[in-house]
């Protein structure tokens, strides 16, 4: 855009916004990121008019930014000033008069700003375009021997870019949803979806009543992040795990896209896909069987039959992948979700372990945890656009082993909103559902203790169901109690539920 039309257009909607009746904000902080772009011209004999001219527009423009908000130009005085500062230029003057002095209504204003700072987001983002391309070219032309995968390079181009895609002729796809109180359809049809919403896929059940219990009894929902908190070595791993398994053990899938295939997508940072799919293995034969699982007396190909029969019963497609998180970038985990989508695939779980572990390249922020925060932020946002649970174990602080050392008991009580996060003690202002996770030991057996924290949502969960303890079993794991008697308790070493000792009187509550 020319640069004069540029700064006409940032002192008209100045101006036509100070009309607009309790404004309460305007436009003075784009129109001040605007003018940092604009570059004056070099001195000379022929330009020496233009620069003043161009000067005189942008102290202008610093003028009007700097006025109070509810400001009241006057017009006759303002383009007083503006003849002054174009140095005799009647065409450009006469551009400021066209922009100003023609009376508008209110709603006529609004839209004549609307399309104004349309006009300087615009430009905005063609000269951020600019710049990541020709920095890319520079680079792909002049600097080729830096780049040591190509597509890579791409992809992190891509992801600059993406930001300032303008889609002025399409669905904006950052409006995930749209409630128009002009259009009753729309909002009937979000009711129909909480009328519905056990059985339109929304929800996914585990195979723990207690944990079913802490989410209100609805599930975990689709298009939440969900986090697990713990200490390492405390079953994080496991735990999410299972919670996996469940999924397709517990749900059948409700497409919202009929000729797609629904997947289950797990992505490992840490464990080899060889002990994720040992585990799998073991721990759905012994929570069907009931007995410990001994690989030496089946095949591969029995172990393989049993794993795909069991997982793909209710009608899921899954995926398990083992990745090299350094080379892997957000970008990535994003482009592999959008590459099976395009296989056909419509994803209703990815769950990562651990994202944590992902380099934070391309993420916004320099100081503390801001850019592991922005990793989480750019991940959810993707995730939830598209409908997609996505879950995750999540390191717990130093701070948090101090609770231990000081000998608090129910540890996991101590910890919904301390901010006791690894890399930063913002994350949780992210998290829609969390749980913080802890094994202990009671009189040589061992239990998990469940808090949960945070939960995004309308109801309220009863104070008492949001905190049980699971039992490990003697054959090793926690098998799932749907459809059984509740294994979870109330106290770490207390009787299950309905027994009559599940807080027994020498425990001392």
């Amino acid at each position: 855009m020319n640069t004069k039309l540029l700064l006409v257009t940032a002192i008209s909607l100045l101006y036509r916004e100070s009309q607009l009746p309790a404004a309460g904000e305007n436009s003075s902080e784009l129109v001040r990121k605007i003018i940092e772009e604009i570059k004056l011209p070099e001195h000379s004999l022929t330009l020496d008019s233009e620069r003043g001219t161009l000067h005189n527009l942008i102290s202008t423009i610093h003028y009007m930014c700097n006025q109070a908000v509810d400001y009241q130009y006057d017009e006759s005085e303002l383009l007083q000033r503006l003849r002054v500062d174009t140095n005799n230029d009647s065409d450009l003057y006469q551009s400021f008069v066209d922009g100003i002095k023609e009376t508008l209504d209110v709603n006529s204003i609004k839209k004549r700003c609307i399309n104004l700072r349309r006009t300087l987001k615009n430009y905005f983002k063609d000269k951020k375009v600019e710049d990541i391309i020709g920095k890319a070219r520079y680079e792909l032309k002049f600097k080729r021997e830096n780049i040591k995968d190509i597509g890579q390079f791409i992809d992190n181009v891509s992801a600059q870019l993406e930001p300032y895609r303008i889609r002025d002729d399409k669905k904006d796809p950052a409006i995930i949803s749209d409630v128009n109180f002009d259009d009753p359809s729309s909002i009937a049809a979000v009711y129909d979806g909480i009328k519905n919403k056990e059985t339109a896929g929304t929800y996914l059940q585990c195979g723990w009543q207690g944990i079913n219990r802490m989410t209100g009894g609805v599930g975990f929902r689709r298009g939440d992040l969900v986090v697990v908190n713990a200490l390492e070595h405390h079953y994080k791993t496991g735990f999410s795990l299972i919670l996996f398994i469940m999924f397709a053990l517990f749900n059948k899938p409700v497409l919202k896209d009929p000729t797609k295939k629904p997947l289950l997508l797990r992505i490992s940072f840490e464990d080899q896909t060889s002990d994720n799919m040992q585990f799998i293995y073991k721990w759905l034969y012994e929570d069907a069987e009931r007995k410990p699982a001994d690989l030496s007396l089946v095949s591969e190909e029995e172990m393989t039959a049993y794993v795909i029969g069991k997982m793909t019963q209710n009608g899921w497609h899954v995926n398990i992948k083992h990745v090299n998180p350094y080379d892997w970038a957000y970008t990535d985990l994003c482009n592999h979700v959008v590459e099976l989508e395009s296989e056909g695939y419509e994803v209703h779980v990815c769950a990562v372990d651990y994202l944590q572990k992902m380099p934070t390249k391309g993420c916004d922020g320099t100081a503390g945890g801001e850019p592991l925060r922005n990793m989480f932020e750019r991940v959810k946002a993707f995730m939830q656009a598209r409908n997609i649970l996505f879950m995750t174990p999540h390191q717990l602080s130093s701070d948090a082993r101090m609770l231990i050392r000081e000998g608090r008991l129910d540890f996991v009580k101590e910890l919904p909103t301390k901010g006791y996060y690894s890399g930063s003690k913002q994350l949780g202002q992210i998290f829609d559902l969390e749980f913080f996770i802890h094994i202990e030991k009671v009189n040589g057996k061992f239990y998990l203790t469940v808090q949960r924290g945070k939960h995004r949502k309308v109801e309220q969960t009863p104070l008492e169901d949001l905190y049980c303890v699971l039992p490990f079993t003697p054959i090793g794991p926690i098998l799932s109690d749907v459809g059984r008697a509740d294994i979870s308790l109330k106290r770490a070493g207390a009787g299950a539920m309905g027994s009559g000792e599940e807080i027994p009187f020498w425990m001392n509550v």
